[in-house]
């Protein structure tokens, strides 16, 4: 039993000032497709640490409203901004190309292009209409 929970066990601690994701307690306020419906709400900020295993943590609404909940660590989970530009790079990486050191490889057609494009036969198609 002991080797079981010690192989799932993550050994998990906050700093106040880190920002975590509080798993949801119930299923109100879900989207009509509950598969559809994040677990997680957040993000929060930890102000106070209760204990060994329980952490205050607060959330700024859009109305400016404070909201303060006392959450065990079993509920928290570590909140990662979803800022790509860092993990993109910046412009300093790409390295610019002059158009002398370009050369753009220059193809001839192929016979069999140029043959497809004399089998269409314009001939038969009608003189254009005239709208008035």
């Amino acid at each position: 039993m002991e080797k079981r929970y010690n192989a799932r066990h993550r050994s998990v601690e906050y700093n106040v000032g880190d920002y975590v994701l509080l798993r949801r307690e119930t299923k109100e306020g879900l989207n009509n497709t509950i598969a559809l419906s994040t677990n997680y709400i957040g993000p929060y900020r930890v102000i106070k640490k209760i204990g060994r295993v329980s952490y205050r943590i607060e959330r700024l609404d859009d109305e400016g409203y404070r909201t303060q909940v006392t959450a065990h660590i079993k509920r928290l989970r570590p909140y990662i901004s979803r800022d790509t530009t860092a993990s993109m790079g910046g412009e300093s990486d790409v390295t610019p190309i002059r158009s002398e050191q370009m050369v753009l490889p220059i193809q001839p057609m192929n016979s069999r292009d140029r043959q497809l494009s004399n089998d269409i036969d314009c001939s038969r198609i009608g003189p254009m209409e005239q709208s008035e």
